[in-house]
């Protein structure tokens, strides 16, 4: 399989530098090969992966990018999501930079629709924003304010204590980069004051900064 998954890396690689086909219809299910092969067990393959997505990324033009409701459409799913957080523990810091972008902006997107998506695919989509946070910050700074609105918000959702938890571990994450903790840490003691529903994780928010 790793010696297969290389050649077809390859192919690949010649397909996007080369072709002059419209790809935009495929681009999704391309990405979705792709990054289910982030969590492969097998390091070559891994490599192969990650060769292959940079390549891709490269080859698509600076005018049509990759639209981020495209790429929410895949990342409905709590494997890519999980995938994505492996990949950023297991590969240099600066091999991931030109990817966090492309990456953070739909798991965003996906986590805010509140109503849509399983609590299941929220706490995997956590999960990897905050191993972004930690192993990763700088790559991602771009998206702090958005972050820390949508991490707070997640604390009051008395949906899932399971997503509540996660958000308040990647908030405490998220502050260690912060000059300053005073605001969020108001925002938190209001909130665990306006509802004893959901005072409990508020506290756990306060704990974790």
């Amino acid at each position: 399989m790793p010696k297969w998954w290389i050649r077809s890396r390859n192919l690949f690689a010649v397909f996007c530098e080369e072709s002059d086909l419209e790809s935009l219809l495929h681009r999704v299910d391309w990405v979705r090969q792709l990054v289910s092969l982030f969590d492969s067990q097998e390091v070559s393959v891994r490599t192969a992966a990650w060769q292959a997505f940079d390549i891709f990324v490269k080859s698509v033009p600076k005018d049509e990018e990759l639209h981020p409701p495209s790429l929410s459409l895949f990342l409905v799913s709590q494997m890519a999501a999980y995938a994505i957080g492996n990949l950023v523990e297991q590969t240099e810091e600066s091999a991931t930079k030109p990817f966090m972008v492309p990456f953070t902006r739909p798991l965003i997107c996906v986590a805010t629709q509140a109503t849509t998506h399983l609590p299941g695919v929220k706490t995997a989509i956590f999960s990897a924003l905050a191993s972004m946070l930690e192993r990763i910050p700088g790559h991602i700074k771009l998206f702090f304010p958005q972050l820390w609105r949508m991490f707070v918000k997640t604390v009051s959702d008395a949906s899932s204590t399971v997503v509540q938890t996660r958000a308040a571990d990647a908030l405490g994450i998220l502050m260690h980069s912060q000059p300053r903790v005073d605001p969020v840490v108001m925002e938190l003691i209001a909130g665990v004051r306006a509802s004893e529903e959901t005072a409990a994780s508020f506290v756990l928010a306060l704990r974790t900064l």
